[in-house]
């Protein structure tokens, strides 16, 4: 079956080849075993991105990638013309959910092609454009049951379906015998995109708070992104340098896993989320959580019984549930093991992958 797929973020080009990132690869690779022809559609970043390390070309994947000018409406005018021909040409079109190419279901209902979503976001997700897009898809998948129920309540049907994380992790990694007797001293982490919109602000000047009241901790920042600078210009300019270290980057699964084993305490401020991958892995990792119920988070993420709560852009907030994390340890152990044996069945190797779970569902359209 020729297959275009249509990610939600652009691809990334180095020395003329073209990559995206490589969770995403995992589902691409398989998906072509299966016997699919991909098409990868998407606008071109010649911008340097280190998250970006699988190589569509060397995998088989035919790229149409239109390049972004510097007047987006123009760029997005040529896309859509592109994408005419791309879709006469497919059998099949999986959208990444919410897109800006969102209208090109519409070309899809033109030609009479079958369109799936895969909805891994939060931001428009009920309103009635999309309302009317998830009724007219011929499969949906999300990325937590909170959005699954949620399209299958305003699609009156049962089109979509929650997939096993995209994560490079399973059952086999889950860790059931971390200590979590009290300590001198705390390794709080939080592990993700360097964004604004994580909360990383709030994360900062909760920071500044608990040391000022004396608490005995470390911050480890991982990851990378385009908040970068300011996150260091923050650090410096609250003076809290001695208790946060920025690691940058981390792409060995190794590696990342003896993050969370180290860390006391994972930590996610974000404002909103489909359901975060980091959630499902310091849950593997036994590592106790505090985040924020924003998005899909609720659907697997109890107050108490798997996690402590924090609200959204609330430095308060942030103060408040660490600082409970930190004096009530052995609580929070409990909560962290609750959530291991959670995750032990949402990452069941017996569980069907994304890649073949689509397969089978539109490998016999049209038969």
């Amino acid at each position: 079956m020729k297959i275009t797929i249509i990610d939600n973020v652009s691809v990334t080009c180095k020395d003329n080849r073209y990559y995206t990132n490589a969770l995403n690869g995992l589902f691409i690779d398989e998906l072509t075993k299966l016997g699919n022809q991909l098409n990868y559609f998407q606008f071109k970043s010649l911008q340097s991105n280190n998250i970006s390390s699988f190589d569509l070309q060397a995998h088989g994947v035919n790229c149409i990638l239109p390049p972004l000018k510097k007047n987006k409406y123009f760029s997005y005018m040529i896309a859509y013309l592109v994408a005419i021909r791309v879709i006469k040409k497919s059998d099949f079109v999986y959208l990444y959910y919410p897109n800006s190419y969102r209208y090109i279901v519409f070309l899809c209902m033109l030609l009479k092609r079958p369109y799936g979503l895969y909805i891994r976001g939060m931001n428009g997700l009920n309103d009635n454009l999309s309302h009317y897009i998830y009724r007219h898809a011929y499969t949906i998948f999300t990325v937590s049951d909170f959005f699954t129920n949620m399209v299958n309540e305003v699609t009156n049907s049962k089109i979509a379906h929650t997939i096993r994380p995209m994560i490079p992790y399973t059952d086999k990694d889950v860790v059931v015998n971390r200590n979590y007797q009290r300590k001198e001293e705390y390794n709080i982490l939080f592990l993700g995109r360097i964004a604004r919109d994580k909360g990383l602000e709030e994360l900062m000047n909760a920071t500044k708070r608990l040391r000022e009241r004396g608490y005995r901790f470390s911050l480890q920042i991982v990851g990378n992104g385009e908040y970068s600078e300011e996150l260091l210009q923050l650090i410096s300019q609250l003076d809290i340098g001695d208790v946060v270290s920025y690691e940058g980057p981390i792409f060995d699964n190794e590696k990342k896993a003896t993050y969370y084993k180290r860390a006391d305490i994972y930590v996610l401020p974000t404002y909103h989320e489909g359901f975060p991958r980091t959630l499902y892995e310091a849950m593997i990792f036994g590592t106790p959580i505090v985040t924020t119920f924003v998005g899909g988070i609720p659907a697997l993420m109890q107050d108490g019984e798997n996690s402590r709560r924090i609200e959204p852009k609330s430095v308060d907030s942030i103060v408040d549930g660490l600082s409970y994390a930190m004096d009530n340890y052995e609580e929070m152990g409990k909560m962290a093991k609750n959530g291991s044996e959670l995750v032990s069945r949402i990452v069941d190797r017996n569980r069907m992958s994304h890649a073949r779970q689509l397969y089978q569902i539109i490998q016999d359209y049209g038969k």
